[in-house]
């Protein structure tokens, strides 16, 4: 059961790397995606976790929620580029 807990912070704090440091250096055609996968995946572990497995975890349900709110960022995002280039072809 360690090893379980120790594994699932491994994998927190790759999930950690990967939004810091990897994200900011993609294109952004490419976070859409990204996020998008993400959020997939972590709906069937959360279906997994709790279905399945009968159990719930502190450290992948915070992944989750951090899932969760690059998806809420990225949505947000895309508004806001998308407004912006109404008012750009408003302004021509």
């Amino acid at each position: 059961m360690i090893m379980m807990y120790c594994v699932d912070s491994t994998l927190f704090a790759l999930i950690l790397v990967l939004y810091a440091v990897c994200i900011p250096l993609l294109d952004r055609v490419l976070v859409p995606w990204i996020v998008a996968s993400s959020v997939i995946v972590s709906v069937y572990l959360i279906y997994v976790m709790t279905v399945i497995l009968k159990d719930l975890c502190v450290v992948c349900m915070s992944t989750h929620v951090v899932n969760a709110a690059l998806l809420a960022a990225e949505v947000a995002a895309c508004f806001c580029s998308v407004e912006q280039k109404g008012r750009d072809k408003k302004k021509d």
